[in-house]
């Protein structure tokens, strides 16, 4: 099914009863440094997320964060919705790979993607990726767990050519979800900046 993206950016900047204004600031998430969004199959908006600093989290966030994992600053943080839901994303390196954990405001872990080595990854799930894509620039494996640390799926992302695809894969090993990863660029006006 082809996905017009301009009248779905629309949707989403102008928040058309799509997401309701108390759950999201719409004028911040077009103004942070990054804005992302994923579709369903039937091209309607099913996530909306945006780039904020650490600080601007919940300190119930945060203070979850570093009892989880320790250590590092933080690399990245967002705002996402996932429906009604308002979540809070924070990420940071631990022993060299990436942890994304994403939380409920009053600090509640939701789930996480945690970075694994290639040998850490299900032989099942290694060998469903060989099978179906040989000639892919080397593949991130992330373990994604429910809040109660269990694991639920694995994320595969990985470039072919051109393209960056995210695959969602089952413990099994079978192919759950393909996502296109395509870049954008969303352009906004605005006020004309000062110094």
């Amino acid at each position: 099914m082809p996905l017009s993206l301009l009248p779905l950016l629309c949707l989403i900047l102008s928040g058309c009863g799509l997401l309701r204004p108390q759950v999201v600031d719409i004028d911040r998430a077009a103004l942070s440094d990054g804005l992302g969004f994923r579709t369903d199959g039937r091209g309607q908006l099913a996530q909306l997320g945006y780039h904020v600093t650490p600080s601007e989290t919940p300190v119930a966030v945060r203070a979850a964060m570093d009892r989880l994992h320790p250590g590092n600053p933080y690399t990245d943080a967002q705002v996402e919705t996932r429906g009604p839901r308002l979540l809070y994303k924070l990420t940071r390196i631990v022993d060299g790979l990436e942890i994304a954990s994403i939380f409920q405001s009053d600090g509640t872990l939701v789930s996480e993607e945690l970075e694994i080595p290639e040998d850490q990854v299900p032989a099942s799930v290694r060998e469903t990726i060989a099978e179906r894509i040989s000639n892919a620039a080397l593949p991130r494996y992330d373990e994604v767990r429910d809040g109660l640390g269990e694991v639920r799926a694995y994320h595969v992302r990985l470039r072919l050519k051109t393209h960056r695809y995210k695959l969602v894969l089952s413990r099994e090993g079978t192919m759950l979800q393909a996502l296109l990863e395509i870049p954008a660029a969303v352009e906004v006006p605005v006020a004309p900046p000062t110094s």
